[in-house]
């Protein structure tokens, strides 16, 4: 029960520093800003954002923060400067959004994601293929992964050319909480209708007017220490009163939090107002954690950073926001984040028409057998480690294949036939570069190369054929076989090359 009082109180104190308001004219005026947006059903945004990092001291804040005995130097920044450009709509009652965005890394081209999400599941524009191929040939090209991924963007590249996106279709556990969007706007109305009565004569000094239609504040640690002091003092000193306008509105409150985590609990409450005997200790325990003179990486962030932002409502009904972050470190600049939001209320979104390749388990499955097959023809392999302990029945095949430095290993079943190993048949022959040809009548497959057909010694398994490793020798290839004491049972290896 003590740890569900304590979240209650978090959870009461965050959403009243979030939306708290009083008498104050300038934060009643962003109140009234943050309320008719969130009556919005459909609306439009655009904005822009740059993370700008001193990567000297960001090298230095991550090794004083990390627990490795090893520090990174500032060659292992990625970067320094990122920015985001984007636009974006949202039909919140109908679940609809779409976001197109441009990230560009320092003087690279922008790597762009587009993306369309309805009920059904998320579009994913083809150019965030593109992008994601290019991001990794500028940042690992001379990693393995590069090399290792090349190949499949190149079959994707084949694979989807009738398609300009692709769609992930939503699984069981996602539809369902498909509305909270919705619910959080409805929360939000809510709560800021309860902060205006119950916290009426609370007052922070954070606030100030910007001309006519506009509101500016400035966060730094003494301000918000201060805000949080004044706000448990108010909450004591009124515990009544704020009981008394949460009872009114708490069963709207809980019915909604349920809707959105699509459960209930057994007395039908999730959230209720902290006593103020609760909210007293908390005081006294936050205090205790801002007057503690222990140093920390974090608390030197928190007091010596400053978030800052105006908004400003426009002639045409839409809202501009202006912010900016300075994270500070040990008296020097750590990141400056700094960027403008126009966002504004629409009759209806534009869509693009999307002609997607749809993801499901179904064609996951079918993708991925494409893809063995595509690089099986493209990227045949010069040799393969087969590797198994005896008392196993599956073994694990790694390909080595010409212009990829390395394979993915896969597991496949293998059995033992008069002390000689048979490895499932079309993996290991088609992962060579061969092709296998049925015989229906004799029951059998044979071996393909072109217009050459071999006869390797198999053996049928409900329905799958095994073929013996061994025989891989009438192709011309090197069969090396080695075994190695293990724990409890012996480790096999058998190499076969061309």
């Amino acid at each position: 029960m003590k740890v569900k009082r304590i979240l209650t109180c978090v959870t009461a104190g965050v959403l009243g520093a979030a939306v708290l308001t009083s008498c104050s004219e300038a934060e009643l005026r962003y109140l009234s800003f943050s309320n008719e947006m969130s009556q919005w059903n459909m609306l439009s945004e655009s904005g822009d954002m740059t993370i700008t990092l001193n990567k000297e001291n960001m090298a230095e804040f991550i090794n004083d923060v990390s627990s490795s005995e090893e520090d990174i130097d500032v060659s292992a920044i990625p970067f320094e400067t990122i920015s985001f450009v984007y636009t974006g709509e949202a039909d919140i009652e109908n679940n609809r959004y779409y976001v197109d965005m441009d990230i560009a890394v320092d003087d690279k081209e922008p790597y762009t994601i587009a993306i369309y999400v309805d009920e059904d599941g998320i579009v994913y524009e083809k150019s965030f293929i593109d992008s994601l191929e290019r991001f990794i040939n500028d940042y690992f090209a001379d990693d393995v992964t590069a090399e290792q991924t090349a190949p499949l963007f190149e079959f994707l590249d084949e694979y989807l050319a009738g398609n300009d996106s692709f769609k992930i279709m939503y699984d069981d556990t996602i539809a369902p909480n498909l509305n909270s969007a919705s619910q959080v706007n409805k929360l939000l109305g809510v709560m800021t209708g309860f902060m205006t009565t119950a916290f009426d004569g609370y007052t922070t000094s954070s606030y100030e007017l910007n001309g006519t239609n506009g509101v500016t504040a400035v966060f730094n640690y003494d301000n918000v220490v201060k805000a949080i002091n004044d706000l448990f003092d108010y909450y004591i000193d009124n515990s009544d009163k704020v009981n008394a306008e949460w009872d009114k509105i708490s069963g709207e409150v809980n019915g909604i939090i349920s809707e959105m985590a699509g459960t209930e609990t057994q007395d039908g409450e999730i959230f209720s107002m902290p006593s103020a005997e609760d909210v007293s200790e908390m005081r006294d325990e936050f205090n205790a954690l801002v007057y503690d003179k222990s140093y920390s990486p974090v608390k030197d962030i928190l007091t010596g950073s400053e978030y800052s932002f105006d908004t400003t409502k426009n002639d045409d009904g839409s809202y501009t926001n202006n912010f900016e972050l300075d994270l500070n470190y040990k008296g020097a600049d750590l990141a400056d984040i700094s960027g403008t939001e126009n966002t504004s209320e629409t009759d209806q979104i534009n869509i693009k028409e999307y002609n997607p390749f749809i993801l499901t388990d179904e064609n996951m499955y079918k993708i991925d057998s494409a893809y063995s097959e595509w690089v099986n023809r493209e990227y045949p392999a010069d040799s393969v480690d087969i590797m198994w302990h005896k008392n196993d029945s599956y073994c694990i095949m790694a390909f080595t294949r010409p212009e990829i430095s390395d394979d993915i290993n896969e597991m496949f079943q293998f059995v033992i036939v008069d002390d000689r190993v048979y490895v499932e048949m079309r993996p290991l022959v088609e992962g060579m570069g061969y092709s296998i040809e049925w015989d229906e009548a004799n029951q059998k497959a044979y071996v393909t190369d072109g217009e050459n057909r071999y006869e390797l010694e198999t053996v049928l398994i409900n329905g799958t054929s095994f073929v013996k490793v061994r025989d891989f020798e009438k192709l011309g290839m090197t069969v090396e076989y080695t075994e190695e004491d293990g724990v409890g049972s012996i480790r096999c290896t058998a190499t076969v090359k061309k």
